[in-house]
């Protein structure tokens, strides 16, 4: 399979669901495309790289996630700038601030589980995968998806009690 097939099966595969994630972030879809644009051409350069290396649905995930944070800051940062430049009441560009910080910290408190257990998490509640998908994608069994989504989000509470976050 040449770079150019290769690229668009994963395309066709998780563009769809890269977006979507992109879009649960920055609330904007026009955005979500450019994310998950920028998300593919990242794959795309990094596959270029290194080509014997596998490469996981988590680590398009990561680089989404990210992107997608990357644009709210720079939105964000471009909206207070345009506010102060107006000599407007700043609490109008501080409206998505507090839902911005708790998908960060729920994001923070993710990439602190253990990298199979952030996967079956993102596959089964962001990419909205059954259990039985996420088994095939995983190579594990059902049983062993669900026991890990049932451990992981035991895990996730008690990093996020620890962090006050429930507060």
């Amino acid at each position: 399979m040449d770079d150019q097939e290769w690229i668009a099966a994963w395309i066709n595969q998780w563009g769809d669901r890269m977006t979507q994630l992109a879009d649960s972030i920055v609330h904007d879809y026009m955005t979500a495309q450019d994310v998950a644009q920028e998300a593919f051409l990242r794959l795309y350069r990094w596959h270029q790289r290194y080509p014997r290396q596998e490469l996981t649905v988590g680590w398009l995930y990561t680089v989404t996630r990210n992107l997608a944070f990357d644009a709210i800051r720079q939105r964000h940062a471009v909206r207070v700038d345009d506010e102060v430049a107006k000599g407007q009441s700043n609490m109008a560009a501080f409206d998505t601030e507090e839902s911005l910080i708790t998908r960060m910290t729920v994001w923070e408190v993710m990439d602190s589980l253990d990298s199979v257990d952030q996967e079956c998490l993102r596959l089964f509640y962001y990419a909205d995968f059954s259990v039985v998908e996420v088994a095939r994608r995983m190579k594990l069994t059902s049983g062993g998806v669900r026991t890990r989504l049932y451990r992981a989000r035991n895990r996730f509470a008690e990093l996020w009690k620890e962090g006050s976050h429930g507060e």
